[in-house]
C-alpha cells in the first residue's frame, strides 16, 4: 500500500472513530466546546443555598458567558442561560440559572441523552442511590428519580435515549416549599 492510501485510511478511520462512536463523539463535543471557549461549571449543588444572591452569580461567572433575561416563569423571574462544556466533569450542553426575587431558585442542566448515564453515575457517587417519584415520568416515559440534598432536591430521568436531550433540575429548598417541584 502506498503512502496516499495509508493516509486516506488513517483519515477515514479517525473520522469514523470521532463521529461514529459514542466515546469519540463525546471527545469531539468536549474539545469543540473548549475550543470555542464554553465555560466548564464546577458547582457543588449540596452547598448552594436558597439565600444565594444573584450578585454571587455575577461575581462567579464571566460577563459574556451567560445571557440574563427577566421572565415570568414558575421557576423564577430572571433566567441566566448559556452554552457550557461540562458540569462537574460531565459533558453538558447548556445550563440555566433561575432567580426569584434576586435569589437562586432553580438550576436546569441540559445534556445529550448519550451522556445521561455519566450524569446518573456522577449523581449516585456524589449523593447515593436516588428515590423514585411514584407516577412521575418524563416526556419519553422514563421514571423520575430524586436525590434529597441539604440545599434542596436534584431530579432527573432514570434513563435517557441516546438521540434525545436529557435534563437535570436542582430545586432550592424554597422552590420545593413553594411547590415548584
Amino acid at each position: 500500500m502506498n503512502r496516499v492510501g495509508l493516509i486516506f485510511l488513517l483519515v477515514v478511520g479517525a473520522i469514523v472513530y470521532f463521529f461514529m462512536t459514542d466515546y469519540g463523539a463525546r471527545l469531539t463535543d468536549k474539545y469543540w466546546a473548549k475550543f470555542v471557549q464554553r465555560p466548564a461549571i464546577l458547582l457543588e449543588l449540596d452547598s448552594v443555598a436558597a439565600d444565594t444572591h444573584r450578585s454571587w452569580f455575577e461575581r462567579t461567572y464571566a460577563p459574556g458567558d451567560f445571557i440574563c433575561e427577566r421572565k415570568r416563569l414558575k421557576l423564577g423571574d430572571i433566567d441566566c442561560h448559556g452554552e457550557i462544556s461540562e458540569f462537574n466533569g460531565v459533558i453538558a450542553r447548556r445550563i440555566q440559572f433561575y432567580f426569584k426575587d434576586d435569589f437562586l431558585y432553580n438550576i436546569q442542566l441540559t445534556l445529550k441523552g448519550r451522556d445521561h448515564a455519566l450524569l446518573i453515575d456522577y449523581l449516585e457517587r456524589k449523593y447515593g442511590q436516588p428515590r423514585m417519584i411514584e407516577g412521575r415520568r418524563d416526556v419519553y416515559g422514563s421514571p423520575i428519580v430524586v436525590w434529597d440534598i441539604r440545599s434542596g432536591i436534584v431530579s432527573t430521568s432514570r434513563e435517557a435515549k441516546k438521540d434525545t436531550e436529557s435534563t437535570m433540575q436542582w430545586y432550592s429548598v424554597k422552590a420545593v416549599w413553594e411547590g415548584a417541584f
